[in-house]
């Protein structure tokens, strides 16, 4: 089991993988399959479901421009919309990237609202040097690759995009502006994923179980210096081969940002 001196778990989830990694541990499900899978993924913290978290995200509001954090539904999966209807877990009030939590978190936004910046979600899964457990889930579903980026950068292959709107909830509603960095609009961009698995393995920082490669963490802490040491050393190190084709020309070589001129009529 990973119990690691009583620290959170932020946990991305696949239903179907999680249930087949639980047999491998020996956990009968019952006719409540997720309420199986909390008594799972809990094992990992010591039975203590009050260490675990899970994204809460929706993406409707890049639209929408509202966010309703008590009706709208997570749309990453079914076991945390599961924790969001069936548990007494807190949302915090965040756009599209919002996490849930036994207890408010309080991330405070002050109307001005950047997901991957020194007072978002992710920096607070830092400051409590939270681990990232993967339970069924790809390593591509890791959201907190977006705010190192940000914490190192801004990332040149991604320019910022301002979405001002409301945060809605049965007590209150707030305007805010929401800015955040987002990937270029009609162009190819993406992580060499099978690369950045093998190297977190081969650096010792993803710690697989034992009974299912299905399972595995990464620490927070030491993800961010790792990744970050490598972005700062060579900021296009991160993408595929097709994406470092386009954005080494756009970037010119890794010098400059991108724009939102390049790519969007704004």
């Amino acid at each position: 089991m990973n119990d690691r001196l009583g620290i959170p778990l932020f946990i991305h989830s696949a239903i179907g993988r999680s249930l087949e990694a639980a047999r491998t541990f020996g956990v009968t499900a019952n006719d409540d399959v997720k309420a199986t899978l909390l008594q799972f993924y809990a094992s990992f913290a010591n039975g203590d479901e009050s260490r675990l978290m899970f994204p809460a995200f929706n993406y409707d509001y890049g639209k929408s421009r509202k966010f309703n954090v008590d009706e709208d539904p997570v749309q990453v999966g079914s076991f945390p919309e599961y924790m969001r209807t069936s548990t007494s877990f807190v949302r915090s009030e965040v756009p599209i990237f919002s996490f849930l939590s036994a207890t408010d978190l309080g991330i405070k936004n002050d109307r001005a609202i950047n997901p991957f910046g020194p007072q978002s979600g992710f920096q607070t899964l830092c400051d409590l040097n939270a681990d990232l457990m993967f339970a069924g889930a790809d390593l591509k579903s890791i959201t907190f690759i977006h705010y190192i980026e940000e914490m190192v950068g801004p990332p040149l292959y991604r320019y910022a995009k301002s979405f001002p709107g409301q945060i809605m909830s049965k007590s209150s509603q707030t305007d805010c502006d929401f800015t955040m960095h987002v990937r270029p609009l009609g162009v190819h961009m993406d992580y060499d994923w099978p690369r950045l698995y093998e190297e977190l393995q081969a650096e010792g920082i993803m710690r697989l179980s034992d009974l299912s490669d299905a399972i595995f963490f990464l620490n927070t802490r030491s993800l961010k210096e790792f990744w970050g040491n490598k972005l700062t050393d060579d900021p296009l190190c991160m993408l595929d081969e097709l994406s470092l084709e386009h954005f080494k020309k756009a970037t010119n070589g890794g010098t400059r940002r991108v724009s939102i001129e390049e790519y969007e009529n704004v």
